[in-house]
């Protein structure tokens, strides 16, 4: 039986797919080639390379359509690649005609990707080039944003200030007029005991008035009667 051929493998390239999800990477162009389009034009194919994070020695594969019928396509390749040069630090290179020396020149610098979301099938396409720590030391300049602050701010505790106390108010003793002030009371009378005996104090006469319920006493002789015996 005659094996059956589907076509010959050394005339054609690997296809390769993208595993990374949307996001920014640090990478860096391990591999340049051109390579001949289908429509008789000619694409820059790079392979990149993740850095460090949990994506480290992942591959991203993109192009640039350096050659092709379509001027807007060569427009925005060469536009990609112009950021990507601003973006390493060559900045001359930016400014001058685009030759394969110095495409060359960005294999290896690294510079942080900016991948999104293909807008037609599965995969990521770049989106923006971004500075990698200025091509010092490998810092990444990248800063993750600042915490925002809540716009709730929570009310004050107003400060509890103890209400001040009114006097107890007293009842008016029958007699007495608002505002007056209380009749004092008498000590009651004290007994002393004399003798064995006890006896009660006999109140002190006031004005010379004899006390209530006293049998009268006749003055002694030649005495000037008293006050209410006078008429």
């Amino acid at each position: 039986m005659q094996d059956r051929v589907f076509g010959d493998l050394s005339k054609v390239q690997t296809n390769e797919f993208d595993s990374l999800p949307p996001g920014d990477y640090a990478m860096r162009a391990v591999s340049m080639e051109m390579k001949a389009t289908q429509t008789s034009g000619e694409r820059l194919a790079v392979q990149f390379e993740v850095m460090d994070g949990n994506y480290q020695g992942q591959k991203h594969f993109d192009g640039f359509n350096l050659v092709n019928a379509n001027p807007q396509a060569v427009q925005i390749a060469l536009g990609d690649i112009k950021s990507w040069m601003l973006a390493v630090g060559l900045i001359q290179e930016a400014e001058q005609q685009l030759t394969m020396s110095n495409i060359l020149k960005l294999e290896g610098k690294p510079v942080v990707l900016r991948l999104k979301k293909r807008k037609q099938g599965s995969g990521v396409d770049i989106g923006k080039f971004i500075s990698y720590g200025a091509n010092t030391g490998g810092q990444q300049t990248l800063q993750q944003p600042a915490p925002q602050q809540p716009s709730f701010q929570p009310p004050r505790q107003q400060q509890y200030q103890q209400p001040t106390q009114q006097p107890a108010h007293q009842p008016v003793q029958p007699g007495q007029q608002s505002g007056q002030m209380p009749p004092v009371q008498q000590a009651p009378v004290q007994t002393q005991p004399v003798g064995g005996q006890i006896q009660q104090a006999v109140p002190q006469n006031v004005g010379g008035m004899p006390p209530a319920g006293a049998a009268p006493q006749m003055p002694p002789a030649g005495a000037a009667p008293a006050p209410w015996q006078q008429q």
